[in-house]
């Protein structure tokens, strides 16, 4: 019994959270006037993106918290999933994406091996650049609705909980010192009385040529309590079960907090590959696992129309520059336009030089 409980740090998951958030959002504002990077959206464009996941565990974090507990000798839940997305970008402020999620998973304990692949959940999400001076600000909506329900009978591994989720946060995103950094924070609301969750994202990457090195710490907190949170057994009787007693679904408020390594390859203008892994680190009447992924961003399948020439910008630019027709003006046009122009068409270079997806 002693080696299947491994004691870690008494520090609490909300001690860490609490400090990694204060350390990103000091690094993230103390420059308000530094070069901000904006995630564009292109008016017209249809966009698509897809990722295939591999997660393994073998460990739960208990209650209250600060230690995990082996499942058990043989015992493992593996989940492999994908989820892909279409995402549409209605003008430079609005976007919009349907995603579809599936999922295999499969538990071993010392009596059988369960096995279960399904479709099992279907979003949709919508952004909004709401400010973008000194930093962007990107309010997100996304509603998540699950394709399978589950009984207190059910006798097959679970794939995902069979829960509806809305979820309202933002996206907050700067460019300091050469690197990009990025914070969201979102509350999710879960039906059927499981817990609300806090959730957020703090990360930071760096572009080197046409390669990605990237950095992240996520997670969720439990906001609300769940219906059972003085009767764990309704749940875990049945995790137990069929799921080889991993939390990673159906869990009583559940809390993590997880790190994540990643490296992407800009292979062509359209085409971006990333690969990384992410560990589970601390957290509360969840599963303890590591996952690897990969994924593939499609930067324009389809664009309604086509952005301008070099030559049409500079036309543009050339009747915002020059204000009249007198000869004075056409003088002034002769010594400072072209020097106006080159500026302002350097700065739009530099601004469509990349679309920058800072979610998974």
């Amino acid at each position: 019994m002693a080696n299947d409980r491994v004691r870690q740090s008494n520090k609490q998951p909300m001690i860490i959270k609490q400090t990694l958030f204060l350390t990103i959002l000091l690094s993230f504002f103390c420059d308000l006037a530094a070069e901000a990077q904006v995630l564009r959206f292109r008016p017209g464009r249809l966009r698509f993106d897809t990722q295939l996941q591999y997660y393994n565990s073998k460990a739960n974090f208990d209650f209250p918290g600060g230690s995990y507990t082996d499942l058990g000798t043989g015992k493992r839940y593996q989940l492999t999933r994908s989820h892909s997305n279409l995402i549409y970008d209605f003008s430079k402020n609005w976007s919009s994406a349907i995603g579809l999620t599936g999922g295999m998973a499969m538990s071993t304990d010392n009596v059988d091996t369960r096995t279960s692949s399904r479709l099992h959940r279907i979003e949709w999400r919508t952004r909004y650049l709401a400010y973008s001076k000194y930093f962007q600000l990107i309010p997100e909506l996304n509603l998540s609705g699950s394709l399978f329900s589950i009984s207190n009978d059910v006798d097959e591994v679970f794939v995902d909980d069979d829960l509806n989720r809305i979820e309202i946060g933002s996206w907050f995103q700067k460019s300091l010192w050469g690197f990009y950094n990025y914070l969201y924070l979102g509350y999710q609301s879960r039906n059927k009385d499981f817990s609300d969750l806090g959730q957020f994202k703090l990360g930071s990457f760096y572009r080197f040529n046409k390669y990605y090195f990237g950095l992240e710490f996520n997670g969720f907190n439990s906001m609300t309590d769940d219906k059972y949170v003085d009767a764990r057994l309704n749940r875990t009787t049945i995790t137990d079960r069929v799921n080889a007693g991993s939390l990673l679904h159906y869990a009583v408020n559940p809390s993590v907090l997880n790190a994540k390594a990643w490296a992407g390859l800009k292979a062509s203008q359209n085409y971006m590959f990333k690969i990384g892994m992410e560990q589970a680190i601390n957290g509360e009447s969840y599963a303890s696992g590591n996952t690897i992924w990969f994924q593939m961003e499609i930067r324009s399948l389809y664009q309604s129309a086509l952005p301008p020439t070099h030559s049409e910008e500079q036309e543009t630019l050339k009747k915002e520059f020059v204000p009249s027709t007198s000869g004075e003006d056409e003088k002034i046009e002769e010594l400072f336009l072209g020097e106006e122009v080159e500026i302002q068409l350097e700065k739009n270079r530099r601004g469509t030089d990349d679309d920058l997806q800072f979610d998974d």
